[in-house]
């Protein structure tokens, strides 16, 4: 059975195309702009098609400012979201170690896939959770890793196959597919 959860933080696309509707419509106007070399062979732009290009630049530029502070608040939901994970695990495993597969309480279980969570306690107080973005069987796996503190380089180790893990032995097997910031990392479970 394939489970997929919407994930903001795997969901680079959305942030990509933004990004890229909002660069055409800075340069959309400039594109437009040919050298004069003569009038003659210059062919100029009538006030209908000028106003029309004008439109479409404004409606780029609100489309793309629209879906980059879509991401921005959706991306922030996420993370408290995430936090409020690590409380949770935080009060109700106040010991410290490593715990596998704890069932969410329903009010949280909307941020994993598979209502599970992995988690990491630390004698320092950070606890470290690892939540289902995308459950594909016993194939492919992917995840988000939030740590309620920085993730030390020393915590960043490998896996069987030398590919970096963060906290490994501790977490279920994974890898590191892109590290957002010091406390969030992708990482995926790959047996193909």
């Amino acid at each position: 059975k394939v489970v997929s959860t919407p994930s903001v933080l795997t969901d680079g696309s959305i942030g990509l195309a933004a990004a890229l509707i909002l660069l055409l419509a800075i340069t959309a106007p400039f594109l437009l702009m040919r050298k004069r070399v003569t009038p003659a062979k210059t062919p100029k732009l009538s006030g209908a098609t000028f106003s029309a290009i004008l439109w479409l630049t404004i409606a780029a530029a609100g489309l793309g400012c629209t879906m980059m502070l879509g991401w921005r608040y959706a991306w922030q939901r996420y993370d408290v979201g995430c936090r409020q994970v690590a409380a949770w695990v935080k009060s109700t495993h106040p010991v410290p170690g490593s715990y596998s597969t704890l069932l969410l309480p329903p009010s949280l279980s909307r941020l994993s896939s598979d209502s599970l969570v992995s988690s990491v306690v630390f004698v320092d107080g950070r606890v470290a959770v690892m939540l289902t973005t995308f459950a594909g069987g016993h194939t492919v796996s992917e995840y988000v890793i939030y740590c309620t503190g920085p993730i030390t380089p020393a915590e960043i180790g490998t896996d069987d196959y030398g590919r970096s893990a963060v906290l490994p032995g501790e977490l279920p097997m994974h890898f590191i597919e892109s590290q957002i910031d010091s406390q969030h990392f992708e990482v995926l479970f790959d047996l193909g």
